[in-house]
């Protein structure tokens, strides 16, 4: 979205993301170091810029004034980052913040209630830090581990409204596999949201 190019946009988006769809900490007896939006918003930061963690954290100890965008008063640690993670970006929570994310963006005016065309494709994505393709090139130096080849990875379908390039619709799964298993649940859930004019499905 044309609203959220810099780092600066990109962490206060996901901050207000954040605060409308988590409670401030987990639970009562939570550390009251940061918050869940401000994790949250930590995190978003972290794929714009494609970081790992220990750099996301690095990032912010070192740039006072972007953590401060949304109130923080030290960076968190690395680990901090990673637990976060594993805890705010499960299917349900996503979801919520999927959910939220088309809201603000009709609130905004940049998501028209009526989408005039949409696309739907699905995506394989990488099961670990290794790519299938650096396997594949380092097959020959005779490492067992280096030889492994995925038979399974993690799958997802999406679509999103052409105009804004806003993802209306992600619906997890596992590959290989057609595409055509991801594209009633994702229609269903974008429809939830918006009406659909026309739609066009990518092989």
């Amino acid at each position: 979205m044309s609203t959220t190019k810099s780092p600066r946009r990109v962490l206060q988006y996901g901050y207000l993301i954040g605060l409308l769809t988590f409670r401030p900490y987990s639970s009562k007896y939570s550390r009251k170091d940061f918050t869940q939006p401000q994790l949250f918003a930590c995190l978003v930061l972290k794929e714009f810029l494609q970081l790992d963690y220990r750099k996301l954290s690095a990032l912010l100890r070192d740039s006072p004034d972007l953590a401060k965008v949304i109130d923080l008063e030290k960076a968190p640690h690395f680990t901090t980052l990673q637990k976060a993670a594993d805890r705010l970006l499960t299917f349900r929570p996503a979801r919520r913040l999927l959910d939220q994310t088309i809201r603000l963006a009709k609130w905004q005016g940049n998501l028209r209630s009526k989408v005039s065309l949409a696309a739907i494709d699905g995506t394989g994505l990488e099961t670990r830090h290794a790519s299938s393709y650096y396997v594949k090139r380092r097959a020959n130096t005779g490492k067992y581990w280096q030889r492994t080849t995925y038979q399974r990875f993690p799958k997802a379908g999406i679509l999103c409204d052409c105009r804004s390039h806003l993802i209306l619709a992600a619906v997890p799964g596992r590959g290989p596999g057609p595409d055509i298993h991801h594209f009633r649940a994702a229609l269903d859930q974008a429809l939830s949201h918006v009406q659909i004019a026309a739609g066009l499905g990518l092989n």
